[in-house]
């Protein structure tokens, strides 16, 4: 987790002087990095759990729980490590709240889809208002939902 805060850290600095509109094929390019980037860097808790794992069987389990598709490579899942399941599952929470944000917030931006849904959240903002900052709908949704999930956990 350290190691992703630091590169998003480090990202974020070297790029903070480029300020602009998104346009569609940028945020093409957002959602997609973004989508393999996360899988990557969640490949790494599977890996070190599992030794004999391969990065392609990590990486096909981190994308599928991040598409929330519920589909894996892995075999006895019964036998696995409890923090690896709770990983496994944590990644199809995490992909959950994802398509929500990425319906309600990032493709009404780029005219895709989701624009119903959209203009519910925005009816009184104008249209300046809507390119530079998404609805706060989906940051509420992960604010609810994270001590939600804490506490089921226990």
């Amino acid at each position: 987790m350290s190691l992703n805060i630091g590169v998003g850290s480090l990202l974020s600095g070297l790029t903070m002087r480029f300020r602009g509109d998104v346009k569609t094929r940028d945020g093409y390019l957002l959602v997609a990095s973004f989508w393999i980037l996360m899988s990557a860097a969640a490949t790494l808790p599977l890996l070190w759990g599992m030794p004999g794992l391969s990065f392609t069987d990590a990486f096909f389990e981190c994308v599928s729980g991040f598409t929330t598709t519920g589909a894996t490579v892995l075999m006895g899942l019964d036998h696995l490590a409890p923090s690896l399941n709770l990983w496994r599952h944590e990644l199809n929470w995490i992909g959950g709240l994802g398509i929500i944000v990425l319906a309600v917030a990032i493709l009404p931006l780029l005219g895709v889809g989701g624009m119903q849904l959209y203009k519910a959240e925005i009816a009184a903002r104008s249209r300046t208002a809507r390119s530079r900052r998404a609805s706060p709908k989906p940051r509420a949704c992960c604010g609810w939902c994270t001590p939600a999930a804490r506490c089921c956990a226990r």
